[in-house]
């Protein structure tokens, strides 16, 4: 794949963090009509996104040029985005640290070559992502994974193909179930407490 000088020089500025536009034109000293032009160029070669206004380099795009963890062995994995919301700052920012040493203390499943974003502030909430590559041994660790961690989007990537037998099939199933039919009770319970205290 090639790249203009322009596309090389934006995606340097952006290995580190991610950037509005104004930041861009400002610290390479060029023009808001080239930068938005080879930015466009960027995000449809994939290898740029935006959100909000600010630019980062897809995960992988970064990774690659950062360096990658040692990775283990495990015939599955994806590719997730974990995103958090809240109105206090430092909340967002312990909760999202916390996850981060959760997910990589896990056992059944390998998280790696994390991408951090920064915290920005989207109307009267603050906004964070971050995303990573996952492993797993079995297809019912990564059903773990998303149920456990909820992430915003998740990228199936290896194998292309598996079989399952139906009793691995009905343990999946079961899982999802099971937490499905807890969040429903909660909401209903939540619902009924509401309508007590309006009553």
């Amino acid at each position: 794949m090639q790249y203009t000088d322009e596309e090389a020089k934006i995606s340097s500025a952006l290995v580190k963090e991610s950037k509005k536009l104004s930041a861009l034109c400002a610290e390479l000293n060029m023009k808001e009509e080239q930068v938005k032009k080879a930015l466009d160029t960027l995000k449809e070669k994939g290898l740029v996104r935006e959100r909000e206004g600010v630019y980062f380099l897809h995960g992988n795009v970064r990774s690659g040029i950062l360096g990658k963890e040692e990775t283990p062995d495990w015939p599955f994995k994806v590719h997730a985005i974990i995103e958090g919301q809240s109105k206090d700052k430092q909340v967002l920012e312990k909760a999202n640290n916390v996850l981060i040493i959760n997910l990589k203390k896990e056992k059944m499943i390998k998280a790696c070559d994390f991408v951090e974003e920064d915290i920005l502030k989207e109307g009267r909430l603050y906004y964070v992502m971050f995303e990573c590559d996952v492993y797993a041994k079995h297809f019912e660790d990564l059903v773990y994974f998303v149920i456990k961690y909820g992430p915003a989007s998740i990228e199936f990537e290896d194998p292309g193909k598996f079989t399952m037998n139906r009793n691995e099939a009905q343990g999946i199933l079961m899982d999802i179930s099971t937490t499905l039919h807890s969040y429903m009770q909660t909401i209903h319970q939540l619902r009924q407490d509401q309508e007590i205290i309006i009553k």
